[in-house]
């Protein structure tokens, strides 16, 4: 982005803030004993959501909308397998999806459609009175991420993302350690995409999509996002870096030292958290996830605690910490998201910052790309006020 098209993007973040402001109220308060719901999109990644929730009892699925007929078909057979009715089935055009949302026995959409298609998607289904549930990126410009929460305030409708990167289990058990203080005070944060999913591949198309849990990181930090302050800058540090064998083809992982380009938030505290930046759907290198305290550090790539100096396995300390919510059989990452989806819907002292949140997560990667190669420090924009 040249550097006169990165000003007029973030001068125009500024004026629109104002614009959209209005007093916030509280959410919508869904007390039904069951949640009907619609998906938008049935990929790999609305199928995973489905099959959760068709085990729940709280939840109905009441339609499907997908574009491919191929997609549909496995949506209606995850429902007959389940012993359930199958939905209404519906795709090939945009009609489709609005005639769903017409619909007055649904009470929520989740948007498991492409990225580019999020912003749109949610729009009308907030517009027409539903709750949504989303991927991580919440639209592809700012004055998009302002609309929904202005929408989102207005018509007391909730907003989620769905991401799962927050609910991965040594994060968590992670979390519950540092708050107990067993790494002293808890200075900065690193998050990248997990090592686990690295190729030795890297495909250069450009994605604003986030990939790294930074709501975990956020929370562990006790950030909101009043008064954070952002700047892209190169770093030297440790990284993962996934190799393929040159005899066997077998993949494996190293741990190297570069420069690389990270997000530094900041926050009125001096805290700091560093998010990993860089394009591209498959990523030969991470930058992990890792805790710097006062009286020591957390990797978990090495699954380990450096505690006075010294280096130490936690599979102990994780044990200890693990979080309660991990300890319910056939617990995952995606069923803790939606659960807390589900929660949000029934409890409007959650839904008022759920949208506030969605907002920042997702508009971090798309400040970054604006600024990279830039000395600037920008405010974020406080979507609480909104």
């Amino acid at each position: 982005m040249h550097i006169s098209d990165r000003r007029r993007f973030l001068r125009s973040a500024a004026i629109l803030l104002p614009a959209f402001a209005t007093k916030p109220s509280s959410l919508y308060n869904y007390d039904a004993s069951r949640v009907r719901l619609a998906f938008a999109g049935c990929g790999n990644w609305g199928r995973s959501y489905l099959s959760l929730a068709l085990r729940r009892n709280d939840l109905e699925t009441a339609a499907i909308y997908d574009n491919s007929s191929r997609a549909l078909q496995q949506g209606a057979r995850l429902c007959r397998a389940a012993g359930k009715r199958i939905p209404e089935l519906t795709g090939a055009n945009w009609k489709g999806y609005t005639k769903i949302l017409e619909r007055d026995d649904i009470d929520a959409v989740v948007i498991a459609a492409p990225w580019k298609e999020h912003y749109r998607m949610a729009e009308a289904a907030l517009m027409a009175g539903k709750h949504v549930a989303c991927g991580a990126v919440m639209g592809t410009t700012m004055e998009e991420h302002l609309r929904l929460v202005h929408l989102s305030r207005k018509t007391k409708r909730c907003y989620f993302t769905l991401d799962e990167q927050n609910y991965q289990r040594p994060l968590m058990a992670a979390s519950q350690m540092a708050q107990a203080g067993v790494l002293g005070e808890v200075l900065h944060i690193t998050a990248g995409p997990s090592y686990l999913h690295l190729t030795p591949e890297h495909e250069e198309e450009t994605t604003p999509y986030p990939q790294y849990p930074v709501m975990t990181a956020m929370k562990m930090l006790d950030m909101d996002n009043s008064a954070l302050s952002m700047q892209v800058m190169p770093v030297t540090q440790e990284y993962i870096a996934c190799k393929r064998h040159p005899q066997s083809g077998n993949y494996y992982h190293v741990l190297q030292e570069d420069t690389l380009n990270m997000i530094c938030l900041t926050a009125q505290s001096g805290q700091t958290l560093w998010l990993q930046h860089s394009t591209g759907n498959n990523r030969p290198l991470s930058a992990d996830f890792r805790i710097t305290g006062s009286k020591g550090r957390w990797l978990n790539a090495i699954n380990s605690v450096q505690l006075n100096g010294i280096w130490q396995k936690d599979v102990s300390l994780l044990t200890l910490y693990d979080h309660p919510r991990w300890q319910q059989p056939q617990i995952t990452a995606h069923a803790l998201a939606l659960e807390d989806f589900i929660q949000t819907l029934k409890h409007p002292q959650y839904a008022e910052k759920a949208v506030s949140r969605s907002a920042t997560a997702s508009i971090i990667n798309l400040l970054a790309k604006a600024m990279t190669n830039s000395t600037d420090k920008i405010i974020l924009p406080d979507f609480n006020t909104l």
